[in-house]
């Protein structure tokens, strides 16, 4: 089963006329959001329709530095939990606080495409 099978099988029974895809996203600066990739998602909304709170880690791999420092030790990596009574991840190591959503897409809009292109 791929991705948009197993988050279909997620659906509730009445959105199965129009199929979208469950992706969560976490607020960002100036009111934008950043979507997590739909994997990440699936798991997540799993959590969320099993009415568990959720974490998960981000790899910022070489891009920066990240809060975990296991005995002082610099990595790459974020760590988070979700709670969705409150719609809010916390950021393990800093407690940093920001606002969750869940939005639904097409499963054609899932897989971003970069051209590659800059203006």
């Amino acid at each position: 089963m791929d991705i948009t099978e197993s988050a279909l099988a997620l659906l509730p029974p009445n959105s199965a006329e129009q199929p979208a895809i469950p992706i969560f996203e976490v607020a960002h600066a100036n009111g934008m959001w950043w979507s997590l990739p739909a994997e990440l998602s699936a798991g997540l909304y799993q959590k969320y329709t099993n009415n568990e709170d959720a974490g998960y880690t981000w790899d910022w791999g070489n891009t920066r530095r990240g809060s975990w420092r296991p005995d002082g030790e610099e990595t790459r990596i974020n760590r988070y939990t979700i709670d969705f009574l409150a719609w809010e991840q916390r950021n393990v190591d800093n407690n940093r606080r920001r606002s969750v959503r869940l939005v639904w897409v097409s499963p054609e809009s899932v897989d971003p495409k970069w051209t590659g292109q800059i203006p």
